[in-house]
């Protein structure tokens, strides 16, 4: 099973666009888009570099691959950075670095699971054509950026039991 929060803590900490770390704190985990407690939390903090944002939620399809189930949950993350002015150009620019960094994390997923390990956090099951990216902002104080989102495949898991069920 991927371990995608802990996979991306690494990313943003190895991730020289980043640099999360204490002094620094640029990796922030939200349940969606519209409550971000860790980012507001963190806000007087953060300066004007990238921030990387990860939604920590259970999303996904269940997929029918012949007798077998499949599942495909679907992961999130948002790389965004702070625009001083109201400017239409500053915005643009803003989203356009973004994008090149979010970029950067996309080859280092894809990387990941073509070289895949035990220590690769369950990367093996990348779906490697299922990347979407769209532009976001504003969020919280003028912050604008990226927003990528991907799935793995694996097996579901799920066996029928007849001694869960009163019969």
């Amino acid at each position: 099973m991927f371990d995608f929060v802990s996979y991306m803590r690494i990313v943003a900490e190895k991730l020289k666009d980043i640099q999360h770390g204490e002094g620094h704190p640029a990796f922030h985990r939200v349940t969606n888009l519209s409550s971000l407690e860790e980012v507001i939390s963190n806000a007087r903090r953060m300066d004007t570099g990238f921030q990387l944002v990860v939604e920590d939620v259970m999303e996904g399809n269940f997929l029918n691959n012949n007798d077998t189930l499949l599942d495909s949950p679907t992961f999130r993350y948002y790389v965004i950075k702070y625009v001083k002015t109201n400017n239409f150009d500053d915005k643009e620019e803003a989203k356009r670095q973004c994008k090149v960094v979010a970029k950067k994390i996309v080859s280092k997923i894809k990387h990941d699971a073509y070289f895949y390990q035990e220590n690769s956090f369950g990367l093996k099951d990348l779906d490697r054509g299922s990347f979407q990216y769209f532009s976001i902002g504003p969020m919280i104080d003028n912050f604008w950026g990226i927003e990528i989102s991907f799935s793995i495949i694996e097996a579901a898991g799920i066996k029928y039991n007849a001694n869960d069920w009163n019969e």
